[in-house]
């Protein structure tokens, strides 16, 4: 499912946060990246997620080679990552269920639907009660199953 084949990753400065990286995600596989600050681990998971594009070897998701996708292919694939980033990335003018009811819209579902999705995410991390609270409102740790529903929603089989 994910895949990295002798992925370096030098910044502009010439910072190298990894070299010659390779391993393999299996699907259904449950891995955890940990590391001193600065090891790369974020990087790693901008390239899993297209963000960035390797500065040598490749990333493959479900047997894709990212650096040869181009903008909107990579826009499709990420339909199917869930994402949560340290900063969160939440939209402070919108409600919790606005939030996660955001990838829902983008990708196509009708609103009955991904209002149900939604509802389900939210319940699931424990926000339940706080679909229209304001997310500045939020705990540090809630604003994270915050961004933990946005990002599973797309994915839940009920």
């Amino acid at each position: 499912m994910i895949r990295f084949e002798q992925v370096s990753k030098t910044y502009p400065g010439g910072f190298h946060a990894l070299k010659n990286l390779s391993f393999n995600i299996d699907k259904g596989e449950m891995i955890f990246i940990a590391g001193h600050s600065g090891a790369g681990k974020s990087t790693v998971l901008k390239l899993i997620s297209g963000i960035i594009k390797p500065s040598q070897g490749h990333v493959w998701l479900n047997n894709q080679d990212l650096g040869h996708l181009g903008d909107n292919q990579l826009g499709f694939l990420r339909q199917h990552i869930g994402i949560v980033f340290q900063d969160h990335k939440i939209l402070f003018d919108r409600t919790v269920l606005q939030n996660v009811l955001l990838p829902l819209r983008i990708i196509g579902y009708d609103a009955k639907q991904a209002d149900k999705r939604a509802r389900i995410a939210i319940e699931k991390v424990g926000l339940g009660g706080r679909e229209l609270a304001d997310p500045i409102t939020l705990s540090g740790g809630e604003q994270q199953r915050l961004c933990i529903a946005r990002a599973w929603c797309t994915n839940l089989a009920y």
